[in-house]
Order: C-alpha cells, then sequence, then structure tokens
C-alpha cells in the first residue's frame, strides 16, 4: 500500500465534507511530542472536513488549535519508577474514558504513541465496538515485540512513520499505511545564527552547545547532576564553548531552577520552549534519549546521546530491547555501528560526557564529519510527505467506508 493510494481522490480535491459529515473523532496523546503531532492531524482533519468534531486528552498544542480537552496529559508523559507510581492514574482514567465515551459516541479513536496505556484502552475499545485508528505506533521492531499481537486484535488500522515498518505490520496481517515523518514535514527551517545569537547575547563566532536534559521530569532529575558537572568540565577544558540549556515547555521554570538551572555556572544560558532554534543553529549537542535525538539529527547537528533512570527500571528496560542501541537516529542509522555516542545509566557520567561532546564539537573529528554525513542521508530517506494530511485523508476515507479495503482501492 503506498502513501499516495491512502488518501482518496475527492479529499485531494478538498470535497471531504462529501466523505463523512458530522464525524466524532477522540485522540489520545501522552505526551508533549504526540500532542503536537495531534494538532497536526487535528487542524488537516477540520481542513478536509469542517464539520468534524475533535475532542482529546492532550496538551497546549491541541488547546492551541481548539480541541476541547478531556484531560491533559500532565500526570501521564512518565517514565521510569514513576511511571509504575502512576499506574493507578492510569486505570482511573482508563475507567472515566470508557464511560465518557459511551455517552459521546465517537465514530473512532485515533491514538498517537504512549504504547503502553494506549494499547490497553484499545482492547476495551474494540471490544465496544469503538474504531481504532493508531499513528506513530509502538517501535515493536525495537523492543516488546508481543505488543504486535495486540495491535493486530484491537487497532484496525496503522499509520506507521518508519518505511520499514510497512512491511513488518504487513506480515502480521495489520492493516497499515506509511504516512512519512511528521519531522520532516514540521520541522520548521533552521533559524539564522547570527540573529539568534544577538538576541541571547552569544557570540556566532565562538561555538555553541545544546543540552537537552529531557522533557519529562524522572528524565531531569536523574540527568540534571551529570549534565551539569559535564558542562562545567567543558567549559574548563574549553572557555569558548557557549553552553545553551533547553528548558522543555512542559517544565514549570520553579521546578527546573529548582532541578538544574540554578546550580549551573553563571555563563548558560536556558531557554524555555526554544528546543528548535537552539539545535538549528547549535555545533553540537547533548540530548536525552527520545524524539529530540530524531530532531537534531534532522538538523544535521552531531550529538552525544544521555539516559538515566533507576538502575534497576533501566537494566530491565533493556532486557526487552532487540538492538543494541537505543537512539533513534542510530537505529534507523545503523544500530550495530552508532554515529552518535550513547552513555547510557552508569556510563552517562560528568567525564564521560564531556569527553564525547568536545569531540562532536570538534569539526575536524572523524566522528563529527561521519556524523554529520549520515544525518544528512537519514533525512533522504525519512521523505517530506505532508504527514498530517495523509493520516487526516487516512482516516476520513476509513470512516466513509466498511472497512479498511477502501484505502487499497483508491
Amino acid at each position: 500500500m503506498s502513501v499516495e493510494s491512502s488518501v482518496p481522490a475527492n479529499l485531494e480535491k478538498g470535497d471531504a465534507t462529501k466523505v463523512h459529515t458530522g464525524s466524532k473523532i477522540f485522540i489520545m496523546t501522552g505526551d508533549p511530542s504526540a500532542d503536537l503531532h495531534a494538532a497536526h492531524v487535528a487542524e488537516a482533519l477540520r481542513h478536509q472536513n469542517p464539520s468534524i468534531q475533535l475532542e482529546g486528552i492532550g496538551g497546549p498544542h491541541l488547546e492551541k488549535v481548539g480541541v476541547p480537552l478531556f484531560e491533559t496529559h500532565e500526570q501521564m508523559s512518565r517514565v521510569g519508577l514513576d511511571a509504575w507510581l502512576s499506574i493507578p492514574y492510569h486505570v482511573g482514567l482508563g475507567k472515566r474514558v470508557l464511560d465518557y465515551l459511551e455517552t459521546w459516541q465517537p465514530n473512532a479513536v485515533l491514538m498517537i504513541d504512549y504504547g503502553g496505556f494506549h494499547l490497553h484502552m484499545a482492547g476495551y475499545l474494540k471490544k465496544r465496538g469503538i474504531r481504532v485508528f493508531y499513528y506513530i505506533p509502538p517501535q515493536v521492531w525495537a523492543s516488546r515485540r508481543e505488543r504486535i499481537g495486540r495491535i493486530q486484535q484491537s487497532v484496525d488500522h496503522v499509520f506507521c512513520i518508519f518505511p520499514f515498518e510497512e512491511a513488518l505490520y504487513k506480515d502480521h496481517g495489520v492493516a497499515v499505511t506509511y504516512v512519512g515523518h511528521p519531522l520532516t514535514s514540521h520541522l520548521p527551517p533552521p533559524v539564522d545564527r547570527n540573529e539568534f545569537c544577538k538576541k541571547h547575547g552569544l557570540d556566532p563566532a565562538r561555538k555553541i552547545l545544546a543540552v537537552l536534559p529531557g522533557s519529562r521530569r524522572a528524565e531531569v532529575r536523574h540527568l540534571a547532576k551529570p549534565l551539569i558537572h559535564a558542562i562545567q568540565r567543558i567549559q574548563t577544558a574549553d572557555p569558548s564553548v557557549q553552553c545553551v540549556v533547553a528548558q522543555a515547555a512542559s517544565l514549570k521554570d520553579q521546578w527546573f531552577h529548582q532541578k538544574m538551572a540554578g546550580d549551573l555556572p553563571a555563563s548558560v544560558i536556558v531557554l524555555k520552549d526554544e528546543t528548535r532554534p537552539i539545535l538549528s543553529v547549535a555545533d553540537a549537542a547533548v540530548v536525552a534519549s527520545g524524539t529530540a535525538t530524531l530532531e537534531t539529527a534532522m538538523y544535521g547537528t552531531p550529538m552525544v546521546i544521555v539516559y538515566k533512570l533507576q538502575p534497576f527500571v533501566l537494566e530491565f528496560g533493556l532486557k526487552f530491547c532487540y538492538l543494541p542501541c537505543i537512539g533513534l537516529p542510530n537505529i534507523l542509522i545503523d544500530p550495530h555501528h552508532p554515529v552518535a555516542p550513547e552513555l547510557l545509566h552508569r556510563h552517562a557520567t560528568p567525564e564521560n560526557i564531556s569527553r564525547k561532546a568536545l569531540t562532536m564539537l570538534d569539526p575536524s573529528a572523524p566522528e563529527t564529519k561521519k556524523a554529520k554525513a549520515a544525518f544528512a542521508e537519514l533525512h533522504k530517506v525519512l521523505d517530506a510527505y505532508p504527514t498530517a494530511e495523509k493520516v487526516a485523508g487516512g482516516i476520513l476515507a476509513l470512516l466513509a467506508s466498511s472497512g479498511d479495503q477502501a484505502l487499497s482501492e483508491v
């Protein structure tokens, strides 16, 4: 099934209201990145079908495009031990969502990422006769492959973002459409380095190191100290390096200052909700493993990937990983020969982080050249499809049909 065949001809001509009038879709997200992707899909759905009704679980991005929220996901985007402690909350949320949907009666539920909670919900929704679509499905090719069986049983259609996922899902009897990766179509272009530096008091002639400690509290709590000490080591070794710490929009100022910003050297700049501009001008970056690593690669910025959680949590999680690395760019390029150094758990020390970061800041270093070349090729592989529009068109086609067959016939 090709990407081109996923959008019916009448949708491409803008006649979406004839496809399905007055449809209701409940959108479920669990973290800031999914919230952003959901907002793009919501806008595309309304553009193609102005009468569509949307509600969901999300954050500021969905709110900004006018989607009423049943619940925000402030308590959902947790990792490590925090995720285990949040189980009672998730159980309660699941019950409340199911009760609400009995009354609201959506035509479909669109789930985005956040596999653990969403796959449990998909099974209950399926039993109640509600169609389930999944955009950005769990990375079963990297870990927990048993989930693909649950997807086959509970999800009506998958919209995948990596080209190799399409064949994998098809082989397991899952209806699937490859829509391209959302970052390639929605990642803002690089900002002007001179203007950025002028705005924030930086010297464009000096090297800039971006430091991304993560968008979740647990990530910041575990990475704060090693990153702070690594920054101190880097600036001691090379005082000309300018360090810019990216504070995620999801983290409140007082909390972030208490956990990290307040202990940083005075020369370090902390910028909130400017992660992408920072990455686009940085000479190198230290990035907490996650979607941000792929954004960093899309900007062609050499990076060091770090991650640190409770020891038993990380060791337990790695047992379910089928690949020798966890960084998305490394997995997509060559998991057996990572181009971005990965420092996990006990290896994420100030000494290791500072040493690797200084190497990636050196444009003449073989590691830096290799990373830049690999990231340029990765951007070509993922392509720049209008991803949100493809997802919206596919959903509307499915709602207008009696089954997924419509996608392969148009």
